[in-house]
């Protein structure tokens, strides 16, 4: 049977720290998650799914996370946020600082060299160094 991914993000009561907490469906069921969420010491924020992609790394795409895109000079590097776009009934990318409306389809990225750097959802992670958007 294939496993139900999805993430979790919350805050650590006792060190009030936001964190990400990547789960399982079978991890839930067998308690074999971390032991201050087991505590009673985790208020959970938001769930945040899987989007079936993964960055230049490997590292899996969740809703929300924060993508760096590098122009082949490498000089010019912007970020951009994905999101489900009700409209498009697909994942977005949208500017991190303007999520009015969505720049283009994830999908249309599929060679594109990006790198999850951060997620909307945790702030530590959000004083990011900011570039421009290569339209070209």
């Amino acid at each position: 049977m294939r496993e139900i991914k999805f993430a979790w993000v919350c805050r650590n009561l006792h060190f009030n720290k936001i964190e990400r907490v990547e789960l399982t469906d079978t991890m839930l069921i067998n308690h074999s998650y971390p032991s201050w969420i087991k505590s009673n010491n985790c208020e959970v924020i938001t769930k945040i799914l899987p989007i079936g992609r993964n960055d230049k790394n490997g590292k899996e795409i969740y809703e929300g996370d924060k993508l760096q895109f590098a122009a082949e000079d490498e000089d010019n590097i912007w970020i951009e946020v994905v999101k489900w776009s009700k409209e498009m009934l697909s994942w977005c990318l949208y500017d991190d600082k303007d999520d009015s409306e969505p720049l283009e389809l994830l999908s249309d990225q599929a060679g594109a060299d990006f790198e999850v750097i951060g997620n909307i959802y945790i702030p530590e992670q959000n004083d990011i160094k900011r570039g421009k958007r290569n339209d070209g």
